[in-house]
């Protein structure tokens, strides 16, 4: 189960692996994304980010597949 961190204050360089996984759980279930960050005890504009940096990882995967040259089956 997800647990808020004991100090509030700012972690500098602190990776938030567990804040951010806590974060997309709740988004997949529809909550939205303000009533998420204060859940999880994020800032707003920290939850966008991580929104914006997982459509445009989604992006560069599918133009990746996309740029692939097609599998060309014999015909024997």
């Amino acid at each position: 189960m997800f647990k808020i961190r004991e100090s509030r204050r700012p972690q500098g360089c602190m990776p938030l692996l567990a804040e951010r996984a806590a974060y997309f759980e709740f988004v997949g279930q529809g909550v939205r994304t303000g009533v998420v960050c204060r859940l999880v005890g994020v800032a707003e504009r920290t939850g966008w980010r991580w929104r914006r940096e997982a459509a445009g990882a989604a992006a560069v995967v599918a133009a990746v597949v996309a740029a692939r040259p097609p599998v060309v089956v014999s015909g024997r």
